[in-house]
């Protein structure tokens, strides 16, 4: 085929979103998402000072097409004729733009992408760090791009595949030399250069890179890479960092913590959901089950495949997944590396508790209908220096067998704006909107949480205050002095589990009514389990710096409630192991 105009790779893109949004095409959850996401934008961006410039997305496609050229197999040498997935996600990557101090410049500024291996992905990505080097095209005068890794030969696969790139484009290879000893490509015109760089072979401190790109960023055991060249961008126009993995084996590390921010911010319902505006994200994986009512993929499920593999056809082929896949059958150590590299599923086992679909079917609004002798559990989660702290009233149901969820959420203004910048969340909009108090000093104000329950009792019967008492003498001190009947709830299996499973079982039942609270909701989506051999279960956190304080303090309150209402599956069941 051969490369087509702007128009026509513009008619691709559209093409492959339309086909994305009718059931078309075979894709996982998450791609469709990120198709779904860009729509939205579309409607609501303009309010967030964001525009979608069409010609400067299909900038970027027509100079893959027309410049690049494809460095191996049977195809080297010949134009990089984008597939539509491809050419869809340069010409949103690019496509938009957020305005400055009355400037429009590039919207994001960090691009995640995932799939499975032998996808074309670092093929493409190596094509946009050459255009890089052009000022017309989105670079600078004197730009500055890198592949980055923790290993000198990881950061070098990139740039090998420009390089063979150059090598055989005589337009590219007019204007740019290449030195292979040194991992350099250099444009003269531009006084721009394009190097592989890794931590293990010179400091990275000095560098002022334009764009870093990141190939399987699952294998950095920490950020530190990405970090100190990310810190280097600060004096350039539109710097732009690329990250392009693949699932790694442990559901931790920085490669985890970013996918959880990119699927929460394709999970985001709104703007008022998550504040990820910079960050464009496009995973493509088998679905996953949570275990219980949602089925996953089927791993070994051919028709399955296409989910992780949007090259499958091009640059993977059938016939290889196919004997992979026996392989693995065959030999159950293999397994995991099919998944991984394959099917993009991180194979450590899933911790998930419930889909956040279970939790959406709950967020009718909340009737209060206080001042009528109506009884309240009002569970307390307390930061112990600059996190949230929670207060989360349950509501007990009045005539129509639905619990209100009434939380609210406290955070130490000193350190308001760093944990907007490290959860990702749009905190100082929910002070504003009067979901989160924000208290003055470096730790939370008690007095308020205190204030909070004295207006909920004018109006509540507050039936028991259940909280964990570390780190909470004080406050519990203060509250009983005050009358309120506090109980003491430790973070442990024995008095967790239980509740933790009443939990679940009214989410389920559609027992609860939150009203789509976004803290809460943000809160829910971070929660992961611990799960012993006997079935008993705790709550814990995705990653280190998620919150999910409301959930302990929704926790405690369902699981005091629905004792005192014997419902519980602490008379039912009993603990399990005890």
């Amino acid at each position: 085929m051969d490369p087509r105009t702007p128009r026509e790779l513009e008619r691709v893109a559209r093409q492959f979103a339309r086909k994305v949004l009718d059931g078309t095409l075979v894709v996982g959850r998450l791609q469709r998402l990120a198709v779904v996401r860009n729509r939205r934008d579309l409607q609501t961006g303009k309010k967030r000072g964001l525009r979608f410039n069409s010609k400067r997305g299909i900038r970027a496609v027509w100079w893959v097409e027309h410049r690049a050229r494809l460095s191996k197999g049977k195809l080297a040498g010949k134009p990089f004729v984008l597939q539509p997935w491809q050419a869809w996600v340069l010409w949103v990557a690019f496509g938009w733009e957020r305005k400055v101090r009355g400037e429009w410049k590039r919207r994001y500024r960090t691009l995640y992408l995932s799939m499975a291996r032998k996808n074309g992905k670092t093929e493409m990505i190596a094509a946009l760090g050459l255009m890089f080097l052009f000022p017309a095209l989105g670079g600078e005068v004197g730009g500055e791009v890198y592949s980055a890794a923790t290993k000198r030969d990881q950061a070098a696969i990139c740039w090998k595949h420009a390089a063979a790139m150059v090598k055989k484009s005589p337009e590219l290879r007019a204007e740019i030399s290449i030195h292979d000893s040194r991992h350099n490509l250099s444009c003269l015109s531009s006084e721009s250069k394009f190097e592989a760089v890794a931590s293990d072979s010179t400091t990275l401190d000095g560098l002022g890179p334009l764009l870093v790109i990141i190939d399987e960023y699952h294998e950095h055991p920490t950020s530190d890479v990405k970090d100190v060249l990310e810190s280097g961008q600060g004096a350039r126009h539109e710097p732009m960092t690329i990250v392009i993995t693949t699932a790694g084996g442990k559901r931790d590390g920085p490669c985890w913590d970013l996918e959880q921010d990119a699927i929460k911010t394709l999970e985001a319902r709104d703007e008022n959901d998550i504040d990820a505006d910079d960050l464009f994200a496009f995973i493509c994986r088998l679905d996953e089950g949570d275990g219980k009512n949602v089925k996953g993929d089927d791993p070994f499920d051919e028709k399955a495949w296409p989910k992780a593999n949007p090259n499958l056809g091009v640059s993977i082929q059938l016939d290889f997944l196919r004997i992979e896949a026996k392989v693995a059958k065959r030999q159950p150590r293999k397994r995991n590396e099919f998944f991984r590299k394959h099917a993009n599923l991180w194979t450590e086992v899933s911790t998930a508790w419930l889909p956040m679909l279970d939790w959406d079917a709950c967020a009718a609004p909340v009737k209060l209908r206080p001042n009528t002798g109506r009884r309240a559990w009002v569970g307390l989660d307390l930061s112990s220096t600059s996190d949230y702290t929670a207060g989360v009233a349950l509501l007990e149901p009045d005539d129509d067998d639905m619990w209100d969820v009434l939380p609210h959420f406290w955070i130490p203004a000193e350190t308001l704006m760093e944990r907007e910048h490290t959860d990702r969340t749009p905190i100082g909009r929910w002070v504003e909107h009067g979901l989160v108090t924000a208290t003055s000093g470096n730790v939370v104000d008690q007095d308020a949480v205190k204030d909070w329950l004295l207006n909920l009792r004018e109006q509540y019967d507050v039936v028991e205050v259940p909280m964990d008492p570390h780190n909470a003498t004080k406050l519990q001190t203060e509250l009983q002095a005050l009358g309120f009947p506090v109980f003491s709830m430790r973070q442990g299996w024995v008095t967790m589990s239980p509740a933790i499973k009443q939990t679940e079982t009214w989410i389920k039942q559609k027992k609860l009514r939150h009203g789509g609270n976004p803290v809460l909701r943000w809160m829910f989506g971070n929660v992961a389990l611990k799960r012993d051999q006997n079935d008993n279960l705790a709550l814990h956190k995705g990653r280190s710096a998620d919150r999910i304080d409301g959930m302990v303090g929704l926790c405690e309150a369902v699981g005091r409630a629905a004792m005192r209402e014997g419902g519980s599956v602490y008379e039912t069941r009993g603990m399990l192991g005890s």
